[in-house]
């Protein structure tokens, strides 16, 4: 019961947090909105009618007859199906002018196939945590870590697939987890992992190397788990069966658009090298460049600014950061490491980042590629760090004094990056200071101007597409997060009452079973601190100035 308060009130959090933002759809979004509107609309697969909405589409040539095709993986379209089609249906009595109802379907569907996914994800593995560390205010501060404090933040708002990707991998691992831990054996539960698993792959193809650790992930728990080697074989017959039911949705859409059961959209820019010709090379533009080449990319996609995931910069008394708090992760794969229980997750989050770090450093031959093209950080990254929470939920009950500071500034700066603009461009050297924190000083928010399914390009608000809802409701930029920051107040204090009430119950001793109340004050005055900082100093900075 304690447990699934606590996830509820992380939905809570979550859930509304993501919602706050629209940022209409570029490229990439529109790619695959693209695609669920021409099948939801036109019955058809091809999406030469809305395909001046994006680049990222590549013509496909069948019995003579070419079409223009998503350039995407279908997965992230077929979660948005349904709710594209359902919301086009609730607001077409309305009558809106039809520029503005896609906009406003296009926003329902990525709350309900994106936001709604991502936050579901997050309170999956609050339990894993609470289990594996037996403190939930360790467990919450893990998940916060990665859900608010890593590149996570701004993808579960953006219709990419990544955060899709990233939730399904969680699901995966949290269904395999209660395998290993908890006894929870059933066939059906391994099939959802297995299912989980596989359609990651099907909404971002680079997913089936997190696939091939959950996989082996999976035998190791299945060998110290009682009963019949038969039993066992009939657990990882379910895995491979859910997998291939996945697999299933991927197929059908091949052989549907390209007549062919195998076959990845961007086998098209290895042909056809006149936008992306880093996809002839290799495996689709994953090659090895050599050591110096490989570690220049590593360097540039970790700690360096302009695409690094862990960057940590001072100028004077000024801190410009991403998320580093994913340093805490490393002294956690330690702490677990120590403990026989948790050595095979330990290794499952070391052998994915790894995996993912060694990938992404070797794809493409520039920023477009392994920078993820206009983003905040190397996004392709996404997909495994749901595997870090577990290391940083271990790390926040000893290294709490050094978490804690590394998550607030985690949290600001991805806060920042969604309410301005997260597709960062290529001019930006340094985006935390050159562009987020100037632009939310200086009041400006939600500067997208991205159209979707709109030649005549209109606007959402005075100067954007994209919105926050503090702008869509007409405040001025400096107060716009303000109604935010009101409800992470409010329900952060909550959240964080909940879990030092619970940690103080399980206690054993008398002082251990005061600290956690202690904690609490000194947590929440550190959020409300928090929240009246973004929210007030714009107001500060722009009174000082003029």
């Amino acid at each position: 019961m304690e447990k699934r308060r606590l996830q509820l009130l992380l939905l809570a959090l979550l859930f509304p947090t993501y919602g706050y933002f629209y940022q209409s759809g570029d490229h990439n979004e529109a790619a695959r909105l693209d695609l669920v509107r021409a099948f939801v609309d036109d019955g058809v697969l091809w999406i030469d009618a809305y395909a001046y909405n994006s680049a990222d589409v590549i013509t496909y040539e069948r019995d003579g007859v070419s079409h223009v095709y998503s350039g995407k993986a279908p997965g992230s379209s077929i979660l948005a199906a349904l709710p594209f089609k359902l919301t086009s249906e609730v607001l077409r009595p309305f009558e809106l002018p039809e520029w503005l109802h896609w906009h406003a379907v296009a926003y329902a569907t990525a709350l309900l196939s994106l936001s709604l996914l991502s936050a579901l994800a997050a309170a999956a593995l609050l339990g894993v945590c609470w289990h594996a560390t037996g403190s939930a205010t360790s467990a919450l501060l893990g998940v916060v870590s990665v859900w608010l404090g890593t590149i996570l933040f701004p993808f579960s708002t953006l219709q990419f697939g990544h955060a899709q990707a990233a939730a399904c991998a969680a699901f995966a691992f949290a269904l395999l987890y209660g395998l290993r831990h908890g006894g929870r054996a059933s066939a059906w539960r391994v099939a959802a992992a297995g299912f989980a698993a596989g359609f990651a792959v099907v909404i971002e193809y680079p997913a089936i190397i997190l696939v091939a650790w959950l996989g082996l992930y999976l035998l190791h728990a299945l060998g110290s788990l009682p009963g019949s080697r038969g039993r066992r074989a009939g657990l990882l017959a379910s895995f491979v069966g859910g997998g291939l039911g996945a697999a299933a949705f991927l197929a059908a859409y091949n052989l549907a658009a390209f007549g062919t059961l195998l076959y990845v959209p961007y086998a098209a820019y290895a042909t056809d090298t006149s936008y992306f010709q880093a996809h002839a090379r290799g495996v689709l533009g994953v090659s090895w460049p050599g050591l110096a080449s490989f570690l220049e990319v590593l360097a540039e996609i970790t700690v360096r600014p302009q695409r690094g995931l862990v960057y940590l910069g001072l100028d004077g008394l000024r801190v410009y950061a991403t998320n580093p708090v994913l340093w805490l992760a490393l002294p956690g794969l330690a702490l677990l490491c120590l403990r026989k229980e948790t050595r095979a997750e330990a290794a499952l989050a070391a052998a994915a980042a790894a995996s993912f770090l060694a990938f992404n450093a070797c794809f493409g031959d520039s920023i477009v590629y392994w920078g993820g093209g206009a983003s905040v950080g190397p996004r392709h990254l996404i997909v495994m760090l749901p595997l870090l929470v577990l290391p940083l939920a271990r790390a926040a009950r000893g290294w709490r004094w050094l978490l804690l500071p590394l998550l607030a500034v985690s949290v600001f700066y991805m806060l920042l990056a969604t309410a301005t603009e997260p597709r960062v461009g290529y001019e930006f050297q340094n985006p935390p200071r050159e562009f987020f924190a100037a632009s939310w000083l200086d009041g400006r928010l939600a500067l997208s101007r991205a159209h979707l399914f709109d030649v005549d390009r209109q606007l959402l608000t005075t100067d954007s597409v994209s919105f926050n809802l503090g702008k869509l409701a007409g405040l001025p930029g400096a107060l716009q997060l303000a109604p935010l920051m009101a409800w992470w107040i409010a329900v952060g204090s909550w959240l964080l009452r909940t879990a030092a009430r619970i940690d103080a119950e399980a206690a054993v001793a008398s002082a251990a079973g005061r600290s956690p109340t202690l904690a609490f004050r000194l947590a929440l005055a550190g959020l409300a601190a928090f929240g009246l900082f973004v929210a007030a100093a714009p107001l500060v900075v722009n009174a000082i100035r003029y």
